[in-house]
């Protein structure tokens, strides 16, 4: 059976975790695939995280009574499946690399939309935004995923006609 979160301080721990787990990893993508097109979207995509982070801090000084705590439980597996960042020793392929960070960022985004859900007063508006900010990240990561597999098929093609 999973683990179920009902304390706060566990939680934000937790969001905290994912969020400096998450930084480290944009860092080392933007030093592995330095002068690619991804380089600068993982340097502003950690430079976010850092963001988060401060948010977090803010909830973090919050008042227990901003939280329904008898309802609260948010399931942590998909938080911990994360574990380390994929190893860059072998140099991952920047799609693989991609996929992972658009994971990463797809249970972020489902695990602020569900604290958010038992969050009352001002929390509310703070959990918003960084769901709202893990979206952008989607949609950037995305992008840019898009982008490395035409380049793959542009490539490929390439290949084929010589």
């Amino acid at each position: 059976m999973e683990k179920k979160a009902t304390s706060i301080e566990r939680i934000l721990d937790e969001a905290m975790e994912l969020e400096k787990k998450s930084e480290y990893f944009y860092r080392s993508a933007a030093k592995e695939y330095e002068g690619s097109d991804g380089q600068m979207v993982f340097l502003q995509l950690a430079e976010e995280e850092a963001v988060h982070q401060k948010l977090i801090t803010r909830l973090e000084a919050s008042s227990p009574e901003d939280f329904r705590v008898q309802v609260l439980k948010i399931d942590f597996s998909p938080i911990r499946m994360f574990g380390e960042s994929p190893e860059f020793a072998n140099k991952p392929d920047l799609e693989h690399v991609l996929r992972f960070a658009l994971r990463m960022e797809e249970v972020a985004v489902e695990y602020y939309r569900e604290l958010g859900k038992v969050a009352i007063g001002s929390l509310i508006g703070v959990l918003k935004q960084l769901e709202e900010m893990e979206c952008s990240h989607v949609k950037r990561i995305t992008r840019l995923l898009d982008d490395a597999v035409l380049n793959k098929v542009d490539d490929m093609a390439e290949l084929h006609a010589h």
